[in-house]
C-alpha cells in the first residue's frame, strides 16, 4: 500500500486511506480540507479545481465529540494558515508545502478569512446529522414525512410490540402448547431480551432458515399433540419392562451416555412422574440417547461388544422425533415469528405517531437513494456537496457504505471526490452493530492506486513503536483476516523522551507473569494476583517519583500520567479496590451509563418503596442496603417493635410528601444529609466520591424526567426501563468524573480510543469472553444461528478473536512511553485457554499447547531488548505515599458566619432505637421471622370469617399502618351515625388499604364492624367518643419540628423518671437540632387541646389483657410515655403560637393512647394529663435557649 502525501493525493473519484494509530489522521482531514478551500486540487478532466465553500465539503464522522473536534482542528488549521500568509513562520511542513502553490496569497487569505468566519455553517455533521439534513432537504425525492418526532430510544415501541405479540400468540394457546413456550421464554421481557439485539439489524439472517414459520409452527404443535397421546404407554412400557435390566446387562460402557447412572436415574424418575420432558444434563431432550442412530456408535461399546437391541429402541427413536415440537426448534421458530411481528408493529406504530428514530433516517436515505431510478435525489447531494470524507470509516455498516458508495458512484459528468478514512486495525465496535466486513468490501472495490496509508507514528517513543511492530509482524496472520487486514509496520517520529529510573530507562513493554508457568489458573485465580501486582507497581513508582527517582525526562509523571485500561466495569472495580488498599487514589472513566451502577438498583427500590404500595420484605431489603445500612440484629429488633416499624414508615411517608412538592433530586438531598451518608459510606470503606457522583446524577435526571412525566408512577417506570434496557438516555446518562484531581486513571480500553497516556498498564489482557451467541459472516452477509451448530459456533469465535486482537492494538497504541502487560496461563478445569485469547494468540503462533507458558515466553521475548518479562511476585510497594492533592496549598475565601457542625435533625425513632442493656428489645421467642410474618399477613384458617375479631387482625408494622391509614380517611362522625356516604366511603378505604398493605379481603367485614365499635369507645373520663368529634376540631397527621438546644441521655432520662417513675433507659448522643415526627391525631374538646396516638400492639386475646396496669406496662416497656411527652411539647409551643390568650392551665388537656384491638369491648384507652409544671418541664428540657421551632 501506498504512503500517503497529502499535498499531493490525487482526487480521482474515490480513496481509502488507513490511518494507524497515533499517524496523524485528524491532522491529514483537515490538511485534505484546507486544499478543498484554496482549490489546490485537479479535477476529473486534469483541470484546476475551484476553490470550495465550508458548506461544499462535507465530512462525516460517528460522534457529536468528533464532529467538534474536527471542527475545531479545521478552525485552528485556517488561523494558523493565514497567519503563515502574513509572514508568520510555522513548522507545520504541509502548510508550508500548501502555500508555496499558491499563485495569489492575498486571494487565499481572503478565502481562509470567509471560512473561518462561516465554519458555524460547515458540513461537518455525524452520520445522522447527514441523513436527518438530506432527508428534510429533499423530502419530496425521499417521501419523508412532515412534522416527525425524532426519539434516540426506541425501548417502549419495542417493549410495547413484543407485549402485544405474547397476548396475540401465547394467551391463546392451550395448556400444553403455553408450557411448551414457556420452558424457553419465561415471560414478554424474556422474549424481549432475546429479540432486543435483532430488531434493528434489518440485515441479519437468521440460521436455520425458516421458509413458512407459522405452517412449521402447526407442524410442531401437531408433533407435540402425537408426543403426547404416545407419552403414557411409553412411560408405562418403561415403568414394567426389562430396558433397564437389558440396558444394565448390555455390552455398552459404563461411563458411555445411554448406560451412566445418573442418565438411567433421570430415565427412572421421568417413567414416574408426570412430566412431559425428559431433560438429562444440558440435553433438553434426550430421548435420542437410546435412539437406533446413537447406539450404533461402536465407541460407546466394550471390546468386541455386541450392539444393544430392544423393542424399546424404536420408540425412543419415534419419541425424539415428535418431542421437537418441545425443542430449540420450538423456541427458534417462536423467535422468527416474533422478530417479523415486532418489526412489523413497530414500524406500523412509528408511522402511526409520526415517530422516527436515529437508525431509521439511515435506512429511509438509503432507501431512497436506491429506489431513485432517475437519479434525481443523488444529483441534488453530489451538486451540494462535490467532496466528501468518511472519518473513522472502520466502523461503517453496509447502510451507511451504500449511501455514500451510491451518492459518490464514480461519474464524467460532474467532478466529485470520497475519500474514506479509517484503520481496520481499530475496528472494535462489532457490538454497536458496525460492520469490519463492509469494510473489507469497500476495500476490495477499490484499486492499489486508490488505497493509501499514513507511515509515520507520532504519539509514542521509538521503542515503544518498535515493540508493538514486533508483536504484531511476527504473527504470519496477525489480525485473522490477513489479505484484508495485513499489518504494516509504521516509522517513529523519535521522541527523545524516556521514562528513567535512577537514570536508567524502563523497557517500552514489561510482561508481567504470574505464576510457575505449567500450573493452569482461573481467572479469579490470576485477576486477583495481577491487580494487587500492578496496584504495588503503581505505588511504587509514584513513591520513586516523589523522591525525584522516577522520571519522564527531566520532570517526575503525576498519577494523572498512569493510565490503568480494562475491559468491563467488574474489572475496574477490582483495579480500584487494589489501588485503594495500596492507599492510591483513581477515578473510573467510563462510556457507561449511570444506570447500570449498582447504586441505580437501590435508588429504584428506594423510590418504588417511597411510592408504595407497601411491601414489608421489600422495605427490610432496603434498610440492610447503602441508605441504611442496617445489619440483621437491627432488623431483627425493628421487626419486633411495631412502634419503630411506624416510625419508619412515618419517614418514608416524609420524603414522599418531600418528593411529590419539591421534586425527586430535592427529597434525595434530604435524604442524603438526614441519613449523613458521605459519612456512613466512608467507614464502611466505599468509594464515597464516586456514590456521591452517582446518587447526585441520578436525582438530576430523575427531576428533569419528573418535568416531562405525567406523575411519579410513569417516572417509575421510566426508571425501571432505563434499568433493564442496554443504553439509557444518551449522553446525559454517561457516567461522570468523580473528581477532577491528578488521580490514576482506570478506563474501559473501548472509552480509551483515540486518547494517549504516558504510561498504560494492562493487568487482565489475557481476559476474554468466547462467543455466546452464533453471529458470524459468510460471503459478506452477517448471520446468526439460533441453533448453535458448532461449525457456525466455532466461526462466530474466530471473528470474537479478531475483533480482540484489534481492541488489543488500541490498547498497546495509547501509551507515549511505557506499557506493562498482565499475563498468567489462563484456563478452565485445568486446561489452559491462553492460546484462544488475543495476547496468547500474538505471543505464541503455532503452538499447540501451553505446557510452560513463562518459558515460551521467554524465549518470544529474547529477541526483542525493549520488551522484558517480569515475575509478577517482584513487584513491591514503595515508601509511604504522599497523595498530591493533599500535598497543594489552597486558599479559598473564609465564611465568617460560625456553622454548628454537630446540628442535626432525630426523631423519636433514632432516640428510642439505642436501649441501655438492662432494656434491651425483647423478642418473640425464638420464631423463625419469615414465619412470623407470613402468621401477620394471612387469616387464621381455624376460625370462620364470621367468628374473627379484632384480636385475630394479623399483627405487624404493615397491618398496623393498614390501621392508621384507614383512621385517617374516615369521617367519625359519619361512621357512628352509620351514614351511607360516610359508610360507602369506609368500605372504599378498607378495600384500598388491603390491597396497598396485601392483607385478605376476607379482614374487609371485620374492619368495617371494628371501625364502627372503635368511634363508639369512650376516649376520655368525661365519656367522649371518638365518633363525637367534628372534622373542624380534628388535626390528622400533624408534622412538627421541635427545636432542641445540647439534649443528652442522662438528664433526659432523669427528666423522665420524676415524671413517669420509670426508667427508660434510653441511649443517644447528645444532640442538637431539630426533633421532628407526626402525631396521629390533635383534637379539641370543650375549650382543651389533646393528642391522640392509635396504637395496634397485641397484648392478649381478651379484653382483661388491655387493663389499667397492661396498658401501663405497654407504655414504659415502648417509651411511649416519652413519645406522649414530646407531643405534648409540640401541641403546648403550637398552641403558645396559634393563641392569643394561650394559659396551658386552661387549654391544655392531655395524651391519649388508644390501643384499637380492645376498644370494641370499651377498653384499651391510656389518658394521661400534665400539669402545668411537668409542661413547662419538659419545654426547657427540649429548649434550653432554643427558639421554639
Amino acid at each position: 500500500m501506498q504512503t500517503l502525501n497529502p499535498v499531493t493525493l490525487a482526487f480521482d473519484g474515490q480513496q481509502l486511506i488507513e490511518a494507524s494509530a497515533g499517524t496523524g489522521k485528524t491532522y491529514t482531514i483537515t490538511g485534505l480540507y484546507l486544499r478543498y478551500l484554496l482549490g489546490l486540487y485537479e479535477d476529473a478532466q486534469g483541470n484546476q479545481g475551484e476553490p470550495l465553500t465550508v458548506e461544499q465539503i462535507l465530512v462525516v464522522t460517528f460522534t457529536e465529540a468528533a464532529t467538534s473536534e474536527i471542527k475545531d482542528r479545521v478552525r485552528a488549521r485556517i488561523s494558523m494558515a493565514k497567519n503563515m500568509l502574513l509572514g508568520e513562520h510555522s513548522s507545520d511542513a504541509l502548510l508550508r508545502d500548501l502555500i508555496a502553490q499558491l499563485d495569489d496569497r492575498q486571494q487565499a487569505f481572503n478565502r481562509l478569512d470567509m471560512a473561518a468566519k462561516s465554519l458555524d455553517e460547515s458540513a461537518i455533521y455525524t452520520i445522522h446529522g447527514f441523513c436527518q439534513r438530506m432527508l428534510k432537504q429533499h423530502a419530496f425525492e425521499s417521501n419523508m414525512a412532515f412534522n416527525l418526532r425524532f426519539t434516540l430510544d426506541e425501548s417502549e415501541l419495542h417493549e410495547q410490540a413484543v407485549f402485544d405479540f405474547w397476548r396475540q400468540f401465547v394467551y391463546p394457546l392451550r395448556a400444553e402448547q403455553a408450557q411448551a413456550v414457556l420452558a424457553h421464554y419465561s415471560s414478554p421481557h424474556s422474549l424481549l431480551k432475546e429479540l432486543r439485539a435483532l430488531i434493528n439489524r434489518e440485515q441479519l439472517q437468521l440460521q436455520p432458515h425458516i421458509d413458512d414459520p407459522e405452517a412449521e409452527l402447526t407442524q410442531l404443535w401437531h408433533c407435540q399433540s402425537e408426543y403426547l397421546k404416545a407419552l403414557p404407554q411409553f412411560k408405562q412400557a418403561l415403568r414394567e419392562g426389562d430396558f433397564f435390566n437389558a440396558i444394565a446387562a448390555s455390552d455398552i460402557k459404563g461411563n458411555a451416555k445411554p448406560k451412566h447412572k445418573s442418565n438411567l436415574a433421570g430415565l427412572a424418575a421421568f417413567s414416574d412422574n408426570d412430566d412431559t420432558q425428559l431433560s438429562l444434563g444440558a440435553a433438553k431432550h434426550s430421548f435420542s440417547l437410546w435412539s437406533a442412530q446413537s447406539l450404533e456408535d461402536p465407541s460407546i461399546y466394550k471390546k468386541n461388544g455386541q450392539p444393544f437391541s430392544h423393542p424399546l429402541v424404536v420408540e425412543f427413536e419415534r419419541m425424539a422425533q415428535l418431542s421437537q415440537g418441545l425443542g430449540e426448534r420450538l423456541a427458534q421458530v417462536i423467535c422468527v415469528l416474533a422478530l417479523a411481528y415486532v418489526r412489523r408493529h413497530v414500524q406500523s406504530n412509528k408511522a402511526r405517531t409520526g415517530i422516527i428514530a436515529p437508525d431509521d433516517l439511515l435506512s429511509q436515505l438509503y432507501d431512497a437513494l436506491h429506489n431513485d431510478s432517475d437519479n434525481q435525489l443523488q444529483q441534488q447531494i453530489r451538486r451540494q456537496y462535490p467532496v466528501a470524507m468518511i472519518d473513522e470509516f472502520q466502523d461503517t455498516d453496509p447502510i451507511q457504505y451504500g449511501i455514500f458508495s451510491t451518492i459518490y458512484r464514480p461519474s464524467d459528468e460532474q467532478f466529485t471526490n470520497l475519500t474514506m478514512i479509517g484503520d481496520p486495525k481499530q475496528a472494535i465496535y462489532g457490538f454497536r452493530g458496525a460492520d469490519i466486513f463492509t469494510y473489507i468490501d469497500a476495500k476490495q472495490q477499490l484499486s492499489a492506486q486508490q488505497q493509501y496509508t499514513l507511515a509515520k507514528n507520532f504519539r509514542s517513543a521509538t521503542p515503544l513503536v518498535e515493540s508493538v511492530n514486533n508483536l504484531f509482524s511476527s504473527h504470519p496472520q496477525s489480525f485473522i483476516f490477513n489479505d484484508a487486514i495485513p499489518y504494516q509496520e509504521v516509522e517513529a517520529n523519535g521522541k527523545d523522551k524516556a521514562l528513567l529510573y535512577k537514570g536508567e530507562a524502563l523497557g517500552a513493554m514489561d510482561f508481567v507473569f504470574y505464576g510457575s508457568g505449567a500450573e493452569v489458573l482461573s481467572k479469579e485465580q490470576g485477576q486477583s494476583a495481577l491487580a494487587e501486582a500492578f496496584a504495588k507497581r503503581v505505588h511504587f513508582l509514584l513513591a520513586a517519583a516523589q523522591q525525584g527517582d522516577l522520571l519522564l525526562g527531566e520532570t517526575p509523571p503525576c498519577a494523572g500520567d498512569f493510565c490503568i485500561l480494562v475491559r468491563d466495569r467488574g474489572e475496574a472495580a477490582l483495579m480500584k479496590q487494589a489501588l485503594t488498599r495500596q492507599g492510591v487514589a483513581s477515578v473510573y472513566l467510563a462510556r457507561e451509563s449511570v444506570f447500570k451502577q449498582p447504586l441505580a438498583q437501590h435508588l429504584y427500590r428506594l423510590l418504588a418503596i417511597i411510592h408504595g404500595p407497601y411491601d414489608e420484605r421489600a422495605l427490610r431489603g432496603l434498610l440492610a442496603g447503602p441508605f441504611y445500612n442496617f445489619n440483621s440484629a437491627q432488623l431483627l429488633a425493628l421487626s419486633d417493635d411495631a412502634e419503630q416499624w411506624q416510625q419508619q414508615l412515618q419517614h418514608f411517608a416524609e420524603l414522599k410528601r418531600r418528593w411529590y412538592r419539591d421534586g425527586a433530586l430535592a427529597m434525595l438531598e434530604q435524604l442524603l444529609w438526614q441519613n449523613q451518608l458521605p459519612q456512613v459510606w466512608a467507614e464502611q470503606g466505599w468509594d464515597v466520591e464516586r456514590l456521591l457522583t452517582d446518587f447526585r446524577h441520578l436525582g438530576e435526571i430523575l427531576q428533569h424526567k419528573q418535568l416531562e412525566l405525567d406523575g411519579t408512577a410513569r417516572l417509575l417506570k421510566y426508571f425501571h426501563q432505563q434499568l433493564t434496557r442496554d443504553s439509557s438516555e444518551g449522553d446525559s446518562a454517561q457516567l461522570r468524573l468523580e473528581s477532577d484531581a491528578q488521580l490514576v486513571q482506570i478506563v474501559t480500553m473501548h472509552a480509551s480510543k483515540g486518547l494517549e497516556y504516558p504510561i498504560v498498564f494492562m493487568p487482565f489482557a489475557v481476559n476474554f469472553r468466547s462467543a455466546s451467541a452464533a453471529y458470524y459472516h459468510h460471503q459478506g452477509q452477517l448471520y446468526l444461528d439460533l441453533s448453535k451448530q458448532q461449525e457456525n459456533l466455532a466461526r462466530a469465535e474466530r471473528e470474537r478473536l479478531a475483533e480482540d486482537l484489534r481492541l488489543l492494538y488500541v490498547a498497546l497504541t495509547r501509551p507515549i512511553y511505557h506499557c506493562a502487560l498482565g499475563l498468567y496461563n489462563l484456563g478452565k478445569h485445568k486446561r489452559s485457554q491462553l492460546l484462544q485469547s488475543a495476547l496468547g494468540y500474538l505471543l505464541f503462533p503455532g503452538a499447540e499447547g501451553t505446557e510452560n507458558v513463562r518459558e515460551l515466553l521467554q524465549a518470544r521475548l529474547a529477541p526483542y531488548p525493549d520488551m522484558s518479562l517480569t515475575d509478577a511476585d517482584h513487584y513491591q510497594s514503595g515508601e509511604n505515599l504522599v497523595q498530591e492533592n493533599a500535598a497543594v496549598e489552597r486558599h479559598v475565601r473564609v465564611q465568617q458566619a460560625v456553622i454548628e457542625r454537630n446540628w442535626r435533625a432525630t426523631s423519636f425513632s433514632a432516640l428510642s432505637f439505642k436501649h441501655s442493656d438492662h432494656h434491651g428489645t425483647s423478642h418473640s421467642g425464638g420464631d423463625d421471622e419469615d414465619h412470623r410474618l407470613q402468621q401477620s399477613l394471612v387469616l387464621k384458617q381455624a376460625l370462620p370469617v364470621a367468628q374473627l375479631t379484632a384480636y385475630d387482625f394479623p399483627k405487624g408494622p404493615g397491618p398496623g399502618s393498614a390501621l392508621h391509614d384507614i383512621l385517617e380517611q374516615i369521617s367519625f362522625r359519619g361512621v357512628l351515625a352509620g351514614e351511607a356516604q360516610a359508610m360507602e366511603e369506609l368500605e372504599q378505604v378498607i378495600t384500598h388499604t388491603l390491597h396497598k398493605y396485601a392483607l385478605d379481603e376476607s379482614w374487609h367485614a371485620l374492619l368495617c364492624s371494628w371501625m364502627a365499635a372503635i368511634m363508639r369507645c369512650p376516649i376520655l373520663e368525661s365519656g367522649l367518643y371518638l365518633g363525637q368529634l367534628q372534622s373542624d376540631d380534628c388535626l390528622v397527621e400533624m408534622e412538627f419540628h421541635l427545636a432542641l438546644n445540647e439534649l443528652d441521655a442522662q438528664h433526659f432520662n432523669a427528666t423522665m423518671i420524676s415524671l413517669f417513675g420509670y426508667d427508660f433507659g434510653l441511649d443517644f448522643e447528645r444532640v442538637k437540632g431539630v426533633l421532628k415526627g407526626f402525631i396521629d391525631l390533635i383534637f379539641c374538646y370543650q375549650g382543651r387541646y389533646y393528642v391522640l396516638d392509635y396504637k395496634s400492639n397485641y397484648l392478649g386475646e381478651s379484653a382483661d389483657d388491655y387493663n389499667d396496669e397492661a396498658l401501663t406496662h405497654a407504655m414504659n416497656a415502648h417509651s411511649y410515655h416519652v413519645q406522649g411527652a414530646i407531643y405534648m411539647v409540640a401541641l403546648h409551643r403550637l398552641l403558645a403560637a396559634r393563641l392569643p390568650d394561650y394559659d396551658p392551665a386552661k387549654h391544655l388537656g392531655g395524651m391519649v393512647y388508644t390501643f384499637l384491638r380492645a376498644m370494641p369491648e370499651g377498653h384499651g384507652v391510656y389518658y394521661r394529663p400534665f400539669s402545668v409544671t411537668e409542661i413547662d418541664t419538659l419545654d426547657g428540657l427540649f429548649a434550653k435557649g432554643a427558639h421554639y421551632a
